[in-house]
């Protein structure tokens, strides 16, 4: 597999895995098997997303780059930011939408961190 792709896939599963253990976290009794039953929705939720997940991600890191130009600054400094925002963006829409759903929260901002 090329560099990028296994990147791509380590994030498809420590996502998930990374999000179990964190509401273990608050739910010490969870089993895995009721965690994976949240999967399959958040799973259609991030795939359908996922592109305009990175359009809007992308969108807002060029508005980012337009005012460093404006100011001076060399955009070059956030390109590390871009890359791993607009690939690893979306999951973390996954991770948050299993962790909403899980804790019953309407309003992500309500959640723990």
């Amino acid at each position: 597999f090329p560099p990028a792709l296994r990147r791509v896939l380590l994030a498809a599963v420590a996502y998930p895995l990374a999000c179990y253990l964190d509401l273990l976290r608050t739910s010490p009794s969870l089993r895995f098997r009721d965690f994976l039953s949240l999967v399959p929705r958040a799973l259609l939720v991030t795939a359908g997303l996922f592109p305009l997940l990175m359009i809007g991600i992308g969108a807002i890191f060029l508005a980012l780059c337009s005012v460093l130009e404006h100011t001076g600054v060399d955009p070059h400094v956030i390109n590390w930011p871009i890359y791993y925002g607009v690939l690893y963006g979306p999951f973390a829409g996954f991770y948050f939408d299993i962790k909403r759903r899980f804790l019953g929260k309407s309003d992500p901002s309500e959640l723990p961190l």
